[in-house]
C-alpha cells in the first residue's frame, strides 16, 4: 500500500511540473517557440499543436484565423481552432509592445478568432443576409471546434463563421458556425455575426458562462445557439442572447 501511495504522489507532482504557459501574439515573428512573449508563436494553431494536458495558452490582442499555422492550409474553409487535450486557452492579454504584456483585460485587449479568411467581410444591416452575402463565401465553416472534454476557451470574440452547407443532421459545414461541439467550457466570450444552416452562434457547448451571443443567424433554427440530446447535461449561466435570428424558429436558442 505504501508503494502505491508513493507512486500516485510522484505522478501528480510530475503532471503539475509539466504544465506550461504557451504564448501567442500576432505581432510576433514566425515561427517562435511559445516559451515567452518575446518568442511567442505568431499563429494560435501552432500553440494548440504544441500544448499538452494541463497547459494554458495565453493569446494577445489581435485577429487570428484558423487557416494560419504549420498544421493547416491557408484558405481551407474546413480549418477550425480545435484541440482534444485538457488545455485552457485564454485571450485578452496586452502582449508585445505594451508596458506589461501579461496585463489581461478582455475589453481593452480584444482577442478575435475570425472565420473571415480573406479579411473581406462586408457589414450587413440585417443578420439574415450573413449566410448568403458573397463576401463571406470563403469563410470558415466553423471558427472553433470540435474539441474534447476538459477543454476551455476564455475571453475571446468569435466571429465570421459561415456554415452554409446544406444538410438535415449535425455535421461539418452545416451546424455551429461560431463554436461547434466544444470546447467543454466557453466563458467570457462574445459570439457574434456567425451564420449557419442550423445553430449560427454555438452548437452543443456543455458549459456556456458569462457570454454574449448576438447578431448570429440560422437559415433554419437556433440563430444564437442550439443544444441537442437528452443524454447530455448543459449549463447556460449569466449569458445574454440578443439580436439573433432563426428563419424557421428559435431565433435566440
Amino acid at each position: 500500500m505504501k508503494t502505491v501511495r508513493f507512486f500516485t504522489l510522484c505522478l501528480t507532482l510530475a503532471t503539475a511540473a509539466h504544465a506550461r504557459i504557451i504564448y501567442v501574439d500576432d505581432d510576433a515573428n514566425a515561427p517562435g517557440d511559445g516559451r515567452s512573449w518575446q518568442t511567442a508563436y505568431k499563429y494560435l494553431q501552432d500553440a494548440l499543436a504544441d500544448a499538452s494536458d494541463g497547459d494554458e495558452v495565453h493569446v494577445a490582442q489581435g485577429i487570428y484565423t484558423p487557416d494560419r499555422g504549420a498544421t493547416v492550409t491557408t484558405g481551407d474553409r474546413k480549418a477550425a481552432f480545435r484541440w482534444n487535450r485538457a488545455v485552457i486557452v485564454r485571450g485578452g492579454y496586452a502582449g508585445l509592445g505594451e508596458p506589461d504584456p501579461n496585463e489581461r483585460d478582455i475589453s481593452r485587449y480584444q482577442t478575435i478568432l475570425s472565420g473571415d479568411l480573406s479579411a473581406n467581410d462586408v457589414d450587413v444591416n440585417d443578420p439574415c443576409d450573413l449566410l448568403t452575402h458573397p463576401s463571406r463565401a470563403e469563410n470558415s465553416y466553423h471558427v472553433v471546434g470540435p474539441c474534447g472534454t476538459e477543454t476551455e476557451l476564455d475571453g475571446f470574440v468569435i466571429t465570421g463563421g459561415n456554415s452554409n452547407g446544406i444538410g438535415s443532421m449535425p455535421g461539418v459545414g452545416t451546424y455551429g458556425a461560431g463554436v461547434y461541439v466544444g470546447p467543454e467550457t466557453v466563458r467570457n466570450c462574445t459570439v457574434t455575426r456567425n451564420s449557419a444552416w442550423w445553430a449560427g452562434g454555438v452548437w452543443g457547448v456543455r458549459n456556456l458562462m458569462n457570454c454574449t451571443i448576438m447578431g448570429n443567424v440560422a437559415s433554419d433554427s437556433g440563430g444564437g445557439g442550439h443544444w441537442w440530446g437528452r443524454e447530455y447535461v448543459y449549463h447556460v449561466t449569466d449569458c445574454t442572447f440578443s439580436g439573433n435570428s432563426g428563419k424557421v424558429g428559435g431565433g435566440g436558442m
